[in-house]
């Protein structure tokens, strides 16, 4: 994990800002979030989570769910899921790329503290994506995609 800085900040808050241009597509009651992958400098996928093509969730089944359990429970495909979708139905080479995600709550982005996704993770490391980059309180940070999906498993271990 690092944190970015300079030039490489500077090119990152670009695709984070596109990332919260896709969340407002999201329709979810419980979390916005908004995806972009990103190879050699090209955003080929983008993603906001939400239900499948265009469906409606009836009942958010996870509302009252305050951590991050039971994700199997929920009607919507992941931001990093729709973008990667997105890729591969472009016909996309993810090798190499990096996925920028964030979240989005009354306008405004919010740090993931937690790295809890394990669905997400084990996309992102079986797809070639590269690297995931989250909002943290202290700026945005770069992982090694083995490194995301062993910390989000570790995120329930160490509960």
């Amino acid at each position: 994990m690092r944190k970015l800085k300079g030039e490489n900040l500077k090119e990152a808050q670009k695709y984070i800002d596109l990332a919260v241009r896709a969340s407002k597509s999201s329709k979810c009651k419980k979390s916005k979030r908004g995806a972009v992958l990103v190879r050699k400098g090209k955003v080929i996928g983008v993603g906001y989570n939400g239900a499948p093509n265009g469906k409606f969730c009836p009942v958010c089944l996870r509302e009252n769910i305050r951590d991050n359990s039971r994700m199997e429970l929920c009607y919507a495909i992941h931001a990093e899921q729709r973008a990667i979708i997105n890729a591969l139905k472009n016909g996309y080479n993810l090798k190499g790329s990096r996925l920028y995600h964030i979240k989005v709550k009354n306008g405004k982005m919010v740090p993931s503290e937690d790295l809890s996704c394990t669905l997400c993770s084990r996309m992102i490391l079986e797809s070639d994506v590269s690297e995931m980059v989250l909002l943290h309180s202290d700026g945005l940070t770069v992982y090694d995609a083995e490194e995301y999906n062993d910390l989000s498993f570790d995120y329930f271990i160490k509960r």
